[in-house]
Order: structure tokens, then C-alpha cells, then sequence
């Protein structure tokens, strides 16, 4: 677990996951620029997605999702 490793090796690892996430979502994101269409990523940490997931949906009141791995 991340919280059973230094700070900086945490704050890294997150940096990478970051990075690579970013990377990751870069072709959709210019697709959806190019359709002019407004994205907003959000990434999201949990033990549990489905609660995790479902308020974020709550939290901000999203009508519309799209879901991918």
C-alpha cells in the first residue's frame, strides 16, 4: 500500500501514474478538441470504484460518463 512507503517515493509514484494517465488519454482528448467537444478528465483513487465512481457522480452532478480501461 502506498501509505506503508516514504512520502517522496509516494509523491513520485503518483507523479508517474500522472504522467502516464495523461499519456494514456492524450489521442482522446485531442479527438474530443477536434469534434469540439468539452472533456473533462477525471481520475480518481479508491479501494472501492463503484462507491468511488457513484459519488463523484453525486458530487458534482455529472449527466453524462464515459468509461474506459
Amino acid at each position: 500500500p502506498i501509505s506503508q512507503v516514504r512520502d517522496d517515493v509516494a509523491a513520485a509514484y503518483r507523479q508517474e501514474v500522472e504522467w502516464q494517465t495523461h499519456q494514456m488519454l492524450l489521442p482522446f482528448k485531442k479527438m474530443c478538441e477536434q469534434r469540439k467537444v468539452h472533456v473533462d478528465v477525471v481520475v480518481i483513487e479508491s479501494d472501492d470504484v463503484a462507491s468511488a465512481v457513484a459519488e463523484e457522480i453525486a458530487k458534482d452532478g455529472i449527466t453524462k460518463l464515459v468509461v474506459g480501461a
